[in-house]
C-alpha cells in the first residue's frame, strides 16, 4: 500500500467538493418546472380545466421534480464513486493474483475459514480483484447454504464488505459523502434535501417537502402566472 502525499489528498478532496456542490444544479430545473406548473394552476383558478385534468398536470409536475432530484443525486453518487476508484488506483498498490493453482488452493481454504478469518482475509486482500472475487463466491455459497448458521454468516460477511473502508481519511470522507447523497436520494420521493458543508466538510441540510413546494407556488399565483424570476425554491427550504 502506498503512502499518499498531501497534494494527492488535497486533489481528491477538492474533486469531492466540486462534485457535491453540483447538487444546486437541480434548483433552476425545479424552479422551471414550478413556473410552468404555476401558469397551469392560474388557468385552473379561472375555471379553464376540469378537476381530473388538473390533477394530472400536478402529478406530472411532481413526477418531473422527483426525476430531476433522483437523476442529480445519482449523477453525484456515481461521480464520487469514480473519484474514490481513481484515488485508489493512483495512490494504492493494486494486485491481481492470476496463478490458477494458487487461486484454486485459496478457494478451498476459504471454505474452511471461520467468519472472523474470512473477514481478515478480505481486509488483507481488498485490493486484489481475484481474491475479492473468491471471497464473494464463498459468501454467496454460505448465504445459500442449508447448514446451520452458514446463511447468517454469509449475510454478515456481505454486510461487512459493503461497509468496509480502507483505513485512509480521504476514502473515509468520500464514503461518508456517498452515504449522505444516497440518503438524500432515498427520500427524494417526498422531501428534497440540499446538503451543505462547512470548511471542515461537516454537513448540514436544507429541506423542503413537495407539499411545501406546491403551497409555495400556489401563493405566487394570486395575481397571475409567476415569472421565472419570482420563483426560487431555496427561499422556502429550511
Amino acid at each position: 500500500m502506498c503512502e499518499t502525499t498531501q497534494e494527492q489528498k488535497d486533489k481528491y478532496l477538492n474533486r469531492m467538493r466540486e462534485i457535491r456542490s453540483t447538487v444546486t444544479e437541480m434548483v433552476p430545473k425545479i424552479n422551471s418546472v414550478l413556473v410552468g406548473y404555476g401558469a397551469e394552476y392560474y388557468r385552473n383558478t379561472k375555471g379553464e380545466y376540469t378537476a381530473s385534468y388538473f390533477r394530472s398536470i400536478r402529478a406530472k409536475a411532481e413526477e418531473d421534480i422527483k426525476i430531476i432530484a433522483k437523476d442529480k443525486f445519482t449523477e453525484i453518487i456515481d461521480s464520487l464513486a469514480k473519484a474514490k476508484e481513481d484515488y485508489i488506483d493512483q495512490c494504492f498498490e493494486k494486485k491481481t493474483t492470476t496463478d490458477p493453482v494458487e487461486l484454486n488452493f485459496v478457494s478451498k481454504e476459504l471454505e474452511l475459514m471461520s467468519r472472523e478469518e474470512l473477514q481478515e482475509f478480505l481486509e488483507l486482500n481488498y485490493l486484489d480483484k481475484n481474491m475479492v472475487r473468491l471471497f464473494d463466491i464463498e459468501v454467496k455459497r454460505r448465504i445459500k447454504s442449508n447448514e446451520q448458521g452458514m446463511s447468517t454468516q454469509g449475510t454478515s460477511l456481505q454486510n461487512f464488505k459493503e461497509n468496509f473502508t480502507i483505513n485512509d481519511q480521504v476514502i473515509k470522507t468520500l464514503d461518508e459523502c456517498i452515504k449522505e447523497m444516497t440518503a438524500a436520494r432515498s427520500v427524494s420521493g417526498s422531501t428534497l434535501f440540499f446538503p451543505q458543508y462547512d470548511e471542515y466538510d461537516n454537513m448540514t441540510t436544507k429541506s423542503v417537502t413537495y407539499a411545501e413546494l406546491f403551497n409555495y407556488i400556489h401563493g405566487k399565483c394570486a395575481w397571475g402566472a409567476p415569472s421565472k424570476d419570482a420563483v426560487n425554491i431555496l427561499d422556502i427550504s429550511k
